[in-house]
């Protein structure tokens, strides 16, 4: 919803005095607050950073505010952390996680409080979203990569639904994908005989970013696969390594 406020809405910090825009945030309707807070992220950090702390943003009772709050503090990875370890609500702590992958330095502690929210979080949607930052910012990180080949063989995991399990894996498996984790390929292999459509569909997109010769085989197998956008898929990704000159 955020995203069409923006785009409705998102002409920046230009068409509102800024005056305006913090008297909106601190005392306007739930719409405008959130217009307000989208328009200040074009306006300097230390500023906005400001009105976060002043306003008292990150402790306001709407989840929509502290999440809409975040990309505001982009710069301040230690509040975004514990916003993401501490908040009780799972749509700002996945907030969280969406501005931290963000972040144009990596360190050390926000990819371990990544891999704690992707292994102990009580939120499905946490997890997962913890699994794609994973994947856009943990390059480099071998304990990334464990951690989210480990979970492949995860058939139970303590606190989530089984329903929701699979959505999980399924970002897993785009997550290593994304790191062209040669290391994960046994693991995604296993996926070849899953029941699950969507599994199988995630490999065959995933292995497009892994450059060996052991995704080109898979993906070989995964184009006689009987679902059609299976296959399709598993096409796509197989031309994209045969023109990097993966055999």
């Amino acid at each position: 919803a955020d995203g069409d406020e923006e785009e409705a809405f998102g002409n920046g910090a230009d068409s509102s005095s800024v005056d305006d825009l913090y008297n909106d945030v601190q005392h306007g309707s739930m719409q405008e607050r959130i217009v307000a807070l989208i328009k200040l992220r074009k306006c300097p950090s230390d500023e906005v950073e400001n009105l976060v702390e002043t306003a008292g943003l990150l402790g306001d009772d709407s989840e929509r505010i502290r999440s809409a709050a975040l990309y505001l503090i982009r710069h301040d990875s230690s509040k975004l952390l514990h916003i993401l370890q501490n908040d009780k609500d799972q749509g700002v702590r996945s907030a969280a996680i969406d501005v931290l992958a963000e972040s144009e330095t990596v360190d050390e502690e926000t990819i371990q409080a990544l891999i704690k929210a992707y292994e102990t979080d009580a939120h499905w949607l946490v997890r997962a979203s913890a699994a794609i930052a994973m994947g856009d910012i943990g390059k480099g990180f071998s304990q990334v990569e464990d951690s989210l080949i480990a979970s492949l063989e995860d058939t139970k995991v303590d606190g989530i639904d089984s329903q929701h399990i699979p959505i999980i894996r399924r970002n897993a498996i785009t997550a290593l994908g994304f790191l062209g984790s040669i290391r994960a390929l046994p693991a995604l292999g296993k996926i070849l005989e899953s029941r699950d459509v969507s599994l199988r569909y995630r490999l065959a997109g995933a292995l497009a970013g892994i450059r060996d010769a052991v995704s080109v085989q898979t993906l070989r197998q995964l184009c006689r696969d009987p679902n059609a956008q299976v296959a399709a898929m598993a096409s796509s990704s197989l031309a994209r390594l045969e023109e990097m000159g993966v055999q």
